[in-house]
């Protein structure tokens, strides 16, 4: 049995890890415009390597918004796997998927107000830092866009060498 980081989460932190401003927007109801708003996000490796947390804030329908992701990958199952806790939901949210092409897709699901709702989270690395879009279903097949974000490194002398600026 292999032990500590495994190369693949050693590459994504190399990707990932940095300080950023971020862009985002978010609408819970598709029938609704967009709102916008900015925050900052620390994204950094844990457990000697074997994770990567990120901690996010902004301020979301009025409220002082804070989240935590932990991301590593699962060498039995060869998956990516996440949680994701904040202090607006007060839940933690289980993602499990993979990374093909340059691309990171998630999903899971959570309770919401007494419903159960699929989630499909997408991270998309670029030189300047990473897109993410989150979607969400009520039957895990018909999947809206709910929050997408720009994320971009306050120091350009870490992350990725893709040359595509991403975005959705």
């Amino acid at each position: 049995m292999e032990k500590g980081p495994s190369q693949e989460i050693k590459d994504m932190a190399q990707v990932l890890t940095g300080e950023f401003d971020v862009e985002f927007e978010y609408r819970w109801d598709p029938t609704k415009d967009w709102q916008k708003t900015t925050g900052e996000a620390s994204v950094y490796p844990v457990l000697d390597g074997s994770a990567i947390q990120m901690d996010f804030s902004a301020v979301i329908d009025g409220m002082k918004f804070k989240g935590r992701n932990v991301l590593t990958y699962h060498r039995g199952l060869g998956k990516w796997r996440e949680s994701r806790v904040d202090n607006m939901s007060a839940s933690l949210t289980m993602y499990e998927g993979s990374y093909e092409d340059g691309v990171l897709v998630t999903a899971g699901t959570n309770v919401v107000q007494g419903m159960t709702m699929h989630f499909r989270s997408t991270v998309k690395p670029n030189k300047k830092g990473f897109t993410w879009k989150q979607e969400m279903s009520m039957d895990g097949e018909s999947y809206m866009e709910a929050a997408k974000a720009t994320y971009t490194r306050r120091s350009a002398d870490s992350g990725a060498e893709d040359e595509d600026e991403g975005g959705w």
